[in-house]
């Protein structure tokens, strides 16, 4: 038995020497461009309901509100949306907007947009909206 637990520290151990960041490193901080732990969480998240995009190396802008259009900070999404072992927390809809090339530009350089708790499907960004990313963007 001891042997078993040994073996399983030990792998637990390398596995978090070899992929560096662990569940503790969701919405540690503010910077739109998610980290790697943050993009495979969000990577699979989206996937177990069909939505085949990577987030990898993507900058992110996070939205909330009855309506969708209140922008809110990657800390604030992961600290509501997804608990410490990276699974969402039931009942809460989410969803991608992935920007055209016009809309990058004029979002400040945003891939795309996650919107919780809306109560209004969006299919492409308001102006108001990309107004508050290039803002926060700028800052």
């Amino acid at each position: 038995m001891k042997k078993y637990t040994r073996i399983i520290f030990m792998l637990s151990v390398l596995t978090r020497v070899c992929f560096g960041q662990g569940v503790d490193s969701l919405g540690i901080d503010n910077d739109p461009f998610l980290n790697r732990q943050e993009s495979q969480v969000l990577n699979q998240k989206f996937r177990d309901f069909g939505i085949k995009y990577d987030f990898t190396g993507k900058k992110i802008a996070f939205f909330g509100g009855s309506s969708g259009t209140t922008l809110r900070t990657k800390q604030h999404y992961f600290s509501s949306v997804i608990d410490k072992e990276g699974n969402s927390y039931s009942g809460i809809m989410c969803q991608v907007v992935v920007l055209t090339e016009k809309e990058i530009k004029r979002s400040g350089g945003f891939d795309s947009i996650i919107i919780s708790n809306g109560k209004v499907l969006l299919p492409k960004p308001s102006r108001k909206m990309l107004k508050a990313m290039r803002r926060s963007a700028n800052q």
